[in-house]
């Protein structure tokens, strides 16, 4: 059951919205960004009709392209560049190589299809259309052109000839656009990529690549893509194209994540996320850089005295386990479970007993305070942390439950927002925290108001049914 801001009951969440015309995820939405019961049934949805050029009228264009069995995106585009309304909705999509389309060749020689003008040409339709899309012109595209090797013998296609020479055509292609000559290009070896004899710049001779790279003491994979794009046997084997922090050479980025044991994945995230290359090498795998940052801070407290200690990461009832409380946290979870229910809040006890905070500050064997770095999927749709937007959205009810957590317990909880993680703001606010604890049981960042923190939610429109998103 769940009660209206009149105190009325429904049996379900939807049968509430439907009570009041609004779609049961935007009013999830709302209560998730902290908006009031009243507000979140009552507040005017922003209006995103639309009319055809026939006079109907649409909820959204999603809705109106899907009436006209038109995709949103090509509606768009052919709005951009100034079609109409009709014609943007009416015209055909038609491609050069639908069936039945005509076309005419350079020589102004008229087709039934793309097909029936490659054919006349003796070449693959298939053939034909990836000529087109990599930019050649129609007559380059039909013209069926051979090639000659250094020794002018012809073959049908580069492919062909690297073939006969027993070289791969990334690796050809590639060593063209380095200068060398075709020639080169062709005849210079470089081992053999799957097995047997192969031969060093030296003229040491292997019983396989991996011997020769294990004697060179190279990874395998690593030699195998210099060679493909384009270096030479020496190059591949012996050249250092990557330093750490400490001015290690290493032969590859994967070869200097085994040593510091840390996935290359992880390593190349942190390093698009703004981390340094020690703090990509070296922050333990289970953090975040913003967490790290906040657990520096923690330490230099720890280390003055000022906090006996944090946990980071640990769910709810085990933090209270921990530190022999368990009278205190059932206490808590009565007092939650109402506060919960009363805001149309749907998370069960097992799930909020799972909770984690960021970190858990205890100072004279009790919970002092919790800690939480928001990244920025905390305020935005991010594709790399959720799958559907239902997903994004059950985080912001997760973050909003921490909060009323704190609140019900009478514990501060400070928020760090992702752009808030310089060394000297975060120590700022941290002592701020310990000095005027009573401030964050209400406001739970330093400088910026609740609303104010979480405003990016309202930038955000989900005033659309869930089929059209």
């Amino acid at each position: 059951m769940v009660k209206d801001h009149l105190k009325k009951e429904y049996s379900s969440i939807a049968e509430m919205c439907k009570q009041y015309s609004i779609n049961p995820s935007t009013y999830r939405y709302r209560i998730a960004s902290g908006m009031s019961v009243e507000a979140a049934l009552t507040s005017p949805i922003k209006d995103n009709s639309c009319i055809d050029y026939l006079g109907n009228v649409f909820q959204s264009i999603n809705q109106m392209c899907h009436f006209h069995n038109i995709d949103v995106n090509t509606y768009k585009t052919r709005i951009k560049k100034g079609m109409s309304v009709k014609d943007s909705l009416s015209s055909v999509v038609r491609t050069p190589y639908d069936k039945g389309v005509e076309c005419i060749d350079h020589m102004g020689n008229k087709y039934r299809s793309y097909n029936e003008m490659a054919r006349a040409y003796h070449i693959p339709p298939s053939v034909l259309r990836n000529r087109i899309n990599r930019g050649l012109t129609l007559e380059e595209a039909l013209q069926k052109k051979e090639v000659c090797d250094h020794e002018g013998k012809k073959y049908k296609s580069v492919r062909e000839m690297c073939r006969a020479y027993n070289i791969s055509i990334n690796v050809y292609k590639a060593r063209l656009e380095k200068g060398m000559t075709v020639k080169d290009a062709l005849t210079i070896p470089v081992g053999d990529l799957i097995g047997g004899i192969c031969i060093d710049h030296k003229g040491n001779k292997f019983c396989s690549v991996r011997e020769m790279c294990k004697a060179y003491d190279i990874d395998h994979s690593t030699f195998r893509h210099r060679i493909t794009v384009g270096m030479s046997l020496e190059e591949a084997l012996t050249k250092n194209e990557i330093y750490d922090y400490k001015g290690n050479a290493f032969r590859s980025e994967l070869e200097m994540c085994k040593a510091y044991h840390i996935d290359n994945s992880t390593f190349r995230y942190r390093i698009r996320e703004g981390f340094s290359v020690e703090e990509a090498l070296t922050i333990p795998k289970h953090y975040s850089l913003g967490e790290y940052r906040v657990s520096r801070v923690l330490d230099k407290f720890c280390e003055k005295g000022l906090i006996s200690s944090y946990f980071h990461n640990i769910q709810i009832k085990k933090l209270f386990d921990i530190l022999g409380l368990p009278d205190v946290y059932d206490t808590f979870m009565i007092a939650y479970d109402n506060e919960l229910k009363d805001s149309n809040i749907n998370i069960s006890r097992h799930k909020l007993a799972k909770f984690r905070f960021d970190f858990s500050v205890i100072k004279e064997a009790n919970v002092f305070a919790f800690i939480e770095y928001d990244g920025v999927q905390h305020f935005k749709f991010v594709d790399l942390f959720f799958k559907t937007l239902e997903d994004f959205i059950v985080n912001v009810s997760r973050d909003r439950a921490k909060d009323m957590f704190a609140e019900v317990s009478g514990i501060p909880l400070l928020r760090i927002r992702y752009d808030q993680i310089e060394e000297s703001m975060v120590t700022s606010m941290i002592a701020d925290l310990l000095e005027n604890p009573c401030k964050y049981l209400e406001q739970h960042n330093t400088y910026i108001s609740n609303h104010s923190y979480m405003k990016a939610f309202e930038e955000i429109c989900l005033d659309v049914t869930p089929d059209l998103v």
